[in-house]
């Protein structure tokens, strides 16, 4: 606003003087007289509105009158986690990919471009370059989830379908929310047979209903059909992500979101 001031106040002087010069050519004549006014008192009435503008504004808030240049900011691939394929992958010392979980190891360095895992040099680890590459073994969860203490050792125990569910509800939820507190039993972790059973279910250790979803609908040999969240203030998100991703059923139990696909027989 500034500079535009400034400029006004240049072509107003401009014009001034062009109107000066016509007075001064007039010869005593009325009517050029009168058109070299007309130049002079449009410059002046032009300058007077511009100023009287950019003390208005300038009274109201000085920010809007001071040129300020257009910051862009520029858009980066989130790093703070990778998948590959729904697994979670991260930085640390060999050491302590043993201390979070037993499905955890390391690997060499060298492997990360091949497998597409962040390096020790990458912003997502921001640590000596010493540091080494973890990941998870074993089955993959469909999407990408936090869990609760120790359940993400369940993720092995979930059905085809499950996984279908879950990786459809993942790209409708928004990244903070779901928090899985149950797939399938800790206590019968890979091995749901026992409290798949309607006639030999050990009721005082299976901790979800006997021959239920979680342990895969009394289907011989089937997986878990189930998955509690335990984020239980995000339920309006939940229910919707399970409902347009075709949800067999699906209950707030007041300390979770209970969502089970739509083959289980015991829904």
């Amino acid at each position: 606003y500034k500079y535009a001031v400034g400029a006004v106040g240049i072509i107003a002087t401009v014009v001034m003087m062009f109107g000066g010069i016509l007075w001064i050519v007039a010869g005593g004549n009325a009517e050029r007289i009168g058109n070299a006014k007309s130049w002079i008192g449009a410059a002046l009435t032009g300058l007077i509105l511009v100023m009287t503008s950019y003390l208005i504004l300038y009274t109201i808030n000085p920010a809007l009158v001071e040129f300020k240049t257009l910051n862009i900011t520029k858009v980066e691939e989130n790093k703070g986690f990778v998948y590959y394929p729904a697994a979670l992958w991260k930085c640390g010392y060999p050491s302590e990919c043993q201390s979070i979980d037993t499905n955890w190891t390391f690997i060499d360095n060298s492997k990360c471009d091949e497998l597409k895992i962040p390096k020790p040099t990458d912003p997502v680890c921001p640590k000596p370059k010493d540091y080494v590459c973890c990941y998870q073994y074993g089955p993959k969860l469909g999407g990408s989830w936090s869990y609760d203490d120790k359940i993400s050792q369940q993720t092995g125990d979930a059905s085809a379908s499950l996984n279908l569910l879950l990786g459809c509800m993942r790209n409708k939820l928004p990244v903070q929310v779901g928090r899985i507190s149950s797939i399938s039993d800790s206590n019968y972790v890979n091995n749901l047979g026992p409290c798949n059973s309607t006639t030999s279910c050990p009721l005082d250790k299976c901790v979800h209903e006997c021959a239920g979803c979680h342990y895969g609908g009394g289907i011989p040999n089937a997986k878990s059909m189930a998955v509690d969240f335990g984020d239980e203030e995000n339920a309006k998100w939940i229910k919707t992500a399970a409902e347009e991703c075709g949800a067999g059923f699906i209950k707030n139990e007041g300390d979770h979101i209970h969502v089970s696909t739509e083959d289980c027989l015991k829904n």
